[in-house]
């Protein structure tokens, strides 16, 4: 989950016009994403949503239970943040730096 979280601060970092506001982003990103977790638990017919909260991914009680990790949650994350840090690097090689 962090390192999902990172990749999407610097992309964020790298879209907005002023990267001080990047924290603020992610974290809206963390709390809509936990709210999607929350509701997934409280109304069972949007299981389908799953894949969209990192949370749901990681479900500590479905860690416990299984006593191990799906290989294809951590390939969504891992993928989701390869694709996150390509993006960034995209964006930062064709934003104008002054130094």
């Amino acid at each position: 989950i962090q390192l999902l979280s990172l990749s999407v601060g610097t992309l964020a970092a790298a879209l907005v016009k002023h990267p001080k506001n990047a924290p603020a982003r992610v974290s809206q990103f963390v709390l809509i994403s936990y709210f999607i977790f929350v509701f997934i638990k409280l109304i069972t017919t949007l299981e389908w949503m799953k894949y969209l909260s990192v949370f749901a991914l990681f479900d500590a009680k479905d860690i416990i239970d299984s006593d191990s990790l799906s290989l294809l949650h951590v390939g969504i994350c891992l993928g989701a943040a390869a694709i996150c840090l390509v993006m960034t690097y995209v964006v930062y090689r064709r934003r104008d730096l002054d130094v």
